[in-house]
C-alpha cells in the first residue's frame, strides 16, 4: 500500500468500537460492595461534579460501576476514555454517544449537532446536552472515565464549560490518575464540585475483614493488620493479597502474590512512564523516605524537587508526608517492583546507588538511616 494511502474505518467497526467505549462496566466478581463509599454517592442530589482521583489500581473503575449497578433512580452515562479521545470534537463524540445510550430522546439535538461535518462544540452540542438533560424526569450520572488520558487543553475547557453551566438532574464524575485540570475552583466554594481522593478509596481494617470472609479465610484482626501494613489500603494490592494462588506452600503463595502485584505495577504504573521519570524512581527505589537532597545525591541529578513535585502530583503512588520540608514516600509494593527492576537490570548499580544514599547520611550525621538502608 502507497504510504499516503490509508483505509478508512468500516461504519460497522466504528459503531461496534462506539458501543464497547459507552458501556458500562461490570464490577469483577468478588469485589466488595463498599457501604462507606456507595452510599455517599447514592445519597447525593442536584447537579455537581464528583471528582475520582486516584493512582491506578485504586479501585476507580470498581466503585463507579458498583454504583450503576445498584443505583435504580438515576440512568448513567458511561464514557471508557483513552488516547484515541483526545480531541475536543472526538471526546464530544464519544459523550453524546453515552448519551444516547442512556437517554436516547434527549440525545437527539445533540446528535444532530456532534455529526455535521464541523460541529460547534462549546456553541451548539453542549447547549443541547444541557438542553436535554433539563427536560428528564430521571437524573442523569455522565461518567468520563480514564480521564488521565486527556492532555488537549480545548477537551478540558469543554468539560469545565460543562460543569460550570450543569443544571438540572445532571451529575458529572470524572475518574483520573490526576489532578483533571479542568479548573473547578467556582464549584469547590458553592459545594457543587466533591473529590474522592486515594486516601478515600484506601481499604480499611473493616472492609479487609469482609473481603476475607468473602474469600472464605476467617478474618481475624492479626491477619486484617498485616494485610493494611503490607499495602496501605491499595485496592489492587489487598485483592491479589488475599486471592493469592492455591497452594499449601507460604512461601511459595507469598513470591507468588509479589509476582502479581509486580506485574500489575509494571503494566500499569511504570511501563507508561516517561523514561526519564521511569529511571529516576529506580535509582531512588534504595531510599525509605525521599527528600530532593537526599535523591540528588542518589540520582546525581539537579532536578530531584522538580521531578518529585510533579511524580507525586501524577498520582504514581509516590506520596508527600511532609509538605514542609518536602519529604516524600513510594508505596513499598512499588518500591519492591523498582528494586527488583534496577537489581535485575544492573546489580553493580543498585549497590552504587545504596552506597552514595548512606554516605549522605553518614555526612550528615545520620549513621543510624545509614545502616537501615542494608536491613
Amino acid at each position: 500500500m502507497p504510504p499516503g494511502d490509508r483505509v478508512a474505518p468500516h461504519p460497522q467497526a466504528m459503531r461496534d468500537w462506539a458501543r464497547v467505549k459507552t458501556q458500562t462496566p461490570t464490577a469483577p466478581t468478588g469485589s466488595l460492595e463498599r457501604e462507606r463509599l456507595l452510599e455517599p454517592l447514592m445519597g447525593s442530589d442536584g447537579a455537581g461534579i464528583i471528582v475520582v482521583r486516584a493512582p491506578a489500581g485504586s479501585g476507580k473503575t470498581t466503585l463507579l460501576a458498583q454504583w450503576a449497578s445498584l443505583d435504580r433512580a438515576r440512568d448513567f452515562a458511561w464514557v471508557s476514555l483513552d488516547e484515541s479521545d483526545n480531541d475536543v470534537v472526538t471526546l464530544w463524540r464519544r459523550i453524546v454517544d453515552a448519551m444516547g445510550v442512556a437517554a436516547p430522546e434527549e440525545a437527539a439535538s445533540a446528535t444532530e449537532h456532534i455529526t455535521r461535518a464541523s460541529p460547534d462544540v462549546t456553541g451548539a452540542v453542549i447547549p443541547s446536552v444541557l438542553n436535554g438533560v433539563r427536560e428528564r424526569d430521571r437524573p442523569l450520572v455522565l461518567v468520563l472515565d480514564d480521564y488521565h488520558a486527556i492532555t488537549d487543553q480545548g477537551c478540558h475547557d469543554s468539560v469545565r464549560q460543562l460543569a460550570l453551566t450543569l443544571d438540572g438532574p445532571f451529575m458529572v464524575i470524572i475518574s483520573s490518575r490526576i489532578e483533571p485540570p479542568v479548573n473547578l475552583a467556582r464549584l469547590k466554594v458553592h459545594g457543587r464540585a466533591h473529590l474522592l481522593s486515594e486516601g478515600d478509596l484506601a481499604f480499611n481494617g473493616s472492609e479487609v475483614v469482609q473481603l476475607l470472609a468473602r474469600h472464605g479465610i476467617r478474618p481475624t484482626e492479626q491477619l486484617a493488620t498485616q494485610l493494611l501494613t503490607e499495602t496501605d489500603g491499595w485496592a489492587t494490592g489487598v485483592h491479589l493479597s488475599i486471592g493469592r494462588p492455591s497452594t499449601d506452600n507460604a512461601d511459595l503463595r507469598r513470591s507468588a502474590q509479589r509476582a502479581l502485584i509486580r506485574d500489575f505495577l509494571m503494566e500499569e504504573v511504570l511501563d507508561p512512564m516517561d523514561p526519564a521519570d521511569l529511571d529516576f524512581l529506580r535509582r531512588c527505589s534504595v531510599l525509605t523516605t525521599l527528600s530532593p537532597a537526599l535523591c540528588e545525591r542518589v540520582t546525581q541529578s539537579s532536578e530531584a524537587e522538580r521531578r518529585l513535585a510533579a511524580l507525586s502530583k501524577g498520582n504514581v503512588l509516590l506520596t508527600e508526608v511532609d509538605q514542609k520540608s518536602h519529604i516524600y514516600r513510594l508505596h513499598h509494593l512499588l518500591r519492591e517492583a523498582l528494586q527488583d527492576d534496577l537489581r535485575q537490570r544492573d546489580r553493580e548499580a543498585f549497590d552504587h546507588h545504596q552506597a552514595r544514599a548512606a554516605q549522605w547520611f553518614i555526612d550528615h550525621d545520620r549513621p543510624t538511616e545509614a545502616c537501615l538502608l542494608y536491613t
